[in-house]
């Protein structure tokens, strides 16, 4: 979660990624549980040294559209019909594995 976090707030390498946990913590301990603290930078390279890009993509990708599919439903459901257009909702989902593909590559 820091590391997208962190990516989507302009890191650029695994300093960045520990930069801005570390300048983040309190916050990011609101709700992830950080028992031994920030990683390290070193842990990030490890960590994605390990990681399958093509299931990483997959699993992101999945959890992310999932995620948009409950926040959208939400939407819907708690918005009058005068202000929801379905259509532009199901354009919006269609196109987030081409989105997701792009930014893992």
């Amino acid at each position: 979660m820091i590391a997208l976090l962190g990516t989507i707030g302009g890191a650029k390498g695994w300093e960045d990624l520990e930069t801005y946990g570390v300048s983040h913590e309190g916050w990011l301990s609101s709700f992830l549980a950080l028992p031994f603290g920030i990683p390290s930078a070193d842990a990030y390279r490890r960590l994605f040294e390990r990681i399958s890009l093509t299931a990483f993509e997959q699993s992101f990708q999945s959890w992310l559209v999932g995620q948009l599919r409950r926040w959208l439903n939400f939407g819907l459901t708690h918005t009058s019909n005068k202000y929801s257009n379905h259509n532009n909702h199901r354009l919006a989902l269609d196109n987030i594995p081409l989105s997701v593909s792009i930014l893992c590559t």
